[in-house]
């Protein structure tokens, strides 16, 4: 549904059904929030080491040219944001690593 932008632009947030569990070297889970279409990252809403909420916003994509608001899909701790503002990805790309707190 349409969200807040504090640009005051229209945004659509997305519910992500793009969680992958990749294996840590130490055989744990690492639940991946993956982008779900190709597009821009124009902006990082979160930092490692910071809780989130389930529904929370945590990075924006640009594709289509709409913003697409990335959320949370439970409550966990980001563990790393492995992008930055303007980089591009494809489908299917780590945005960010969570762990479940």
């Amino acid at each position: 549904g349409l969200v807040d932008d504090p640009l005051s632009r229209p945004a659509f947030s997305l519910r992500v059904p793009a969680i992958a569990l990749g294996k840590e070297q130490g055989g744990g889970s690492v639940p991946r929030v993956l982008a779900p279409m190709p597009g821009k990252v124009v902006k990082v809403l979160v930092k490692d080491g910071e809780e989130v909420k389930k529904g929370q916003a945590l990075i924006i994509l640009e594709a289509m040219k709409m913003e697409h608001v990335i959320a949370a899909p439970r409550d966990a701790t980001v563990e790393s944001v492995a992008r930055v503002v303007g980089d591009v990805v494809q489908e299917g790309v780590a945005l960010i690593s969570l762990k479940a707190v």
